[in-house]
């Protein structure tokens, strides 16, 4: 489960540029590509849990990965709900205080300064809710229904039973994602600095200058964030598979993948029909 050991997985794949890259491209399309590449994560998160991946996933199982990935978006929306309101009020509290700096002063400073706090801040908040969806997310990830993720008190008791296992995939992704997280500050620092030289230039000839450059500086950013934003994710996948094999028991020879799902499957149909009703 250690950060090596997810990273040396994906690179060791002949293909790992191939799927890499097309999984930026997926990230980019709007809404729907957040939700298949997490699909696609969470479906070399079960390969992990079961000792099968060889290799990441292929780009094939479209449906799939994006059925995975929307039952893990729904669990996500109702798990991160608390965090999500608090992102809300330090965003709207951030872009006053920052609106009311740059009005006094005139200098961008202020609402540089509150943009900073901000990402930091909601970056941070960010960080704690990865301890509570991806232990959710793995539970989706094996039983690929949407009522396992909403098992609170099943997915609790496992993270507790296996204590040891949870703290060290928590530790691994807090690592994984901070770091992630500070590389994409400094990069977007970079942005909103070149951002703010073009709207408030010394000059009035830098100023045009400036903002020819910042409409293909943005797409770069969200290239190299696509860049760095997949592999992670995908690791993080891998690290939550580990403990999935620890938690569930995987490891157990006498485990099988039809009887985990089983448990959540819905109830079958009779066998019968009922007799039809008299005219």
């Amino acid at each position: 489960m250690s950060i090596n050991e997810a990273f040396k997985t994906i690179f060791s794949d002949r293909d790992w540029a191939k799927k890499l890259g097309l999984g930026a491209l997926v990230s980019l399309i709007p809404y729907v590509g957040a939700v298949t590449m997490l699909g696609y994560s969470l479906r070399h998160l079960r390969d992990i849990a079961w000792d099968r991946a060889q290799e990441l996933p292929v780009w094939k199982a479209w449906i799939e990965y994006l059925k995975t990935g929307f039952f893990a978006m729904l669990v996500g929306i109702v798990y991160a709900l608390p965090i999500t309101l608090i992102i809300t009020f330090v965003v709207v509290v951030t872009i006053a205080l920052g609106t009311v700096g740059l009005r006094q002063s005139g200098s961008p400073a202020a609402l540089i300064l509150m943009a900073v706090v901000l990402f930091f801040v909601s970056g941070a908040l960010s960080l704690l809710s990865q301890l509570v969806l991806w232990p959710a997310y793995t539970q989706v990830a094996l039983y690929d229904t949407l009522q396992s993720g909403f098992d609170f008190k099943g997915i609790y008791a496992r993270a507790k039973s296996n204590a040891p296992a949870y703290w060290q995939a928590a530790r691994a992704t807090l690592l994984l994602s901070g770091a992630s997280l500070l590389i994409m500050g400094v990069l977007w620092g970079g942005w909103l600095a070149l951002f703010g030289a073009a709207l408030f230039g010394i000059s009035s000839d830098a100023s045009p200058i400036g903002m020819l450059l910042v409409l293909p500086a943005e797409f770069v950013m969200l290239a190299l964030t696509m860049l760095i934003s997949v592999p992670v994710q995908i690791a993080t996948s891998h690290i939550w598979g580990g403990y999935a094999r620890s938690a569930y028991d995987l490891e157990n020879p006498t485990v099988t993948e039809a009887e985990i799902q089983a448990e959540y499957a819905p109830e079958p149909l009779p066998d019968y029909l009922p007799p039809a009703p008299v005219q």
